[in-house]
């Protein structure tokens, strides 16, 4: 990978990473539903000067499902149930292994000794983390943000097919498509009349958190991610991705004081090993 790249993929790990601190924050003031709304509202801004990106509509209605809707909402739901942000950030990054099962299914890839290890430690990792749920996560949280790894990693399989060329523009019209549905979504979960009320009447600091989650980790941070899948295979772009549940496993400590049990710490050391042990291989793998 060139160094400009490389450089670009490290800085997307840390916005992201941030993301889930931000997350966390903005529930205060957001239901999840709201959030997501706002937040593709910010990161559809794009569009005003964007032309639509040269790809089947359907396609596009399933990379913005899977990649964005489900994934966030589920994601959001998950830490507003009780779900630490920094475990959050842990569990996200699974996706990385259901991206490379799905793609021996899907894309009829292979996996290598190593990945298939990986995968093992991946699910030891996780029951590690389910005995330990009574700790400060609850089992719905758990299952959710579970899931909304597994949309991710459809949401990946799908960018990388999609025979895009404008990453950015792939990534605002996406992004377009959720605000009114999360928002109409939201008039029949959050109370419908009270809860606009109460978001319009939020302080303008409030709308910080789902600004820099639209336009820096969605608008930025995707776009970026999009177009390096595109240009090298993923397990060498994948492990950058690696940092950013550290960074806000990090972040979630110092901003909340979250603390990890040791069935925890143990579940997510499997699950870096795995994630490590599946990608590392594929490091030597040259740019297509």
């Amino acid at each position: 990978m060139k160094p400009i790249h490389a450089a670009l993929a490290l800085a997307t790990a840390i916005l992201w990473g941030i993301a889930f601190v931000v997350s966390k924050a903005s529930l205060a003031d957001f239901t999840p539903t709201q959030l997501a709304g706002i937040r593709f509202a910010f990161a559809a801004l794009p569009t005003l000067v964007m032309a639509p990106p040269k790809i089947p509509v359907l396609r596009l209605v399933l990379i913005s499902f899977f990649l964005f809707g489900l994934q966030f909402e589920l994601q959001f739901i998950g830490i507003k149930l009780g779900m630490p942000a920094g475990l959050t950030a842990f569990m996200i990054q699974s996706q990385s292994l259901f991206t490379v099962a799905l793609a021996a299914l899907w894309l009829k890839e292979r996996p290598t000794w190593r990945q298939t290890i990986a995968l093992g430690l991946g699910l030891v990792g996780l029951i590690l983390i389910a005995l330990q749920l009574g700790a400060g996560a609850t089992g719905l949280g758990f299952a959710l943000v579970l899931t909304a790894a597994l949309s991710f990693a459809l949401g990946n399989l799908l960018l990388k097919t999609s025979g895009a060329t404008d990453m950015a523009a792939l990534i605002a019209w996406a992004s377009v498509l959720l605000p009114l549905p999360a928002l109409v979504l939201s008039w029949f979960l959050d109370h419908g009349r009270v809860a606009v009320v109460a978001m319009l009447h939020a302080p303008l600091r409030a709308y910080a958190g789902p600004a820099y989650l639209g336009l820096v980790a969605t608008s930025f941070g995707y776009a970026v991610w999009a177009h390096l899948l595109k240009t090298y295979s993923s397990a060498a772009v994948a492990p950058y991705a690696l940092l950013a549940p550290c960074v806000g496993l990090i972040g979630s400590m110092i901003v909340f004081g979250e603390r990890l049990m040791p069935l925890e710490f143990a579940g997510i050391a499997a699950i870096f090993a795995g994630l490590v042990l599946s990608l590392s291989p594929a490091r030597r793998s040259a740019a297509r």
